[in-house]
């Protein structure tokens, strides 16, 4: 039997982290062994839903087990940002197994996992990639945004002052 030949993903598309010709059901390099991963939301990669059929896939292909409900033995629930905040049934079933038993982390884990730096697949750590993280990070960047427009408003009224004549 032929060898397949290896492929190497470009980092910048991340809609599959299969090669397109696999056909084998053989598990590639099993960078999820002895997980349990399940899902909760909708997922969107430029702009396009990516099923999650084709997540189960990814994972099941790199060794790891899809599971479809969160239960004692899930160690990850990928979720999004939507179903986090609305609290649903996966993500409180989560919640009550522990963060050391089942992380619940954003798609972004499972792809910069797959496709990490020059196309090198490792399990990546969890922490920078949790859902708490995640919305810390957005409502940092609001409060900085924020802070930068009450300063510009102050910069263009200082420059208003020092333009206008009539003082």
């Amino acid at each position: 039997r032929a060898k397949m030949p290896k492929h190497s993903l470009p980092t910048t598309h991340r809609t599959n982290p299969l090669p397109p010709n696999r056909t084998s059901s053989k598990p590639m390099k099993g960078i999820f062994r002895s997980l349990q991963i399940s899902f909760s939301g909708t997922f969107y990669s430029n702009e396009k839903i990516i099923p999650h059929e084709k997540i189960a896939g990814w994972i099941t292909h790199h060794g790891g087990k899809w599971v479809r409900e969160v239960a004692e033995g899930t160690t990850h629930l990928i979720c999004s940002i939507e179903d986090y905040k609305r609290k649903t049934a996966q993500v409180q079933k989560a919640w009550s197994l522990g963060k050391q038993k089942c992380s619940i982390v954003v798609l972004e884990w499972i792809e910069d996992s797959l496709l990490g730096p020059h196309g090198i697949k490792r399990l990546r750590a969890e922490r920078g990639y949790t859902l708490d993280r995640t919305l810390a990070r957005i409502s940092k960047g609001r409060t900085d945004h924020e802070k930068f427009r009450a300063r510009f408003e102050e910069g263009v009224r200082v420059a208003k002052d020092l333009c206008d004549s009539s003082k």
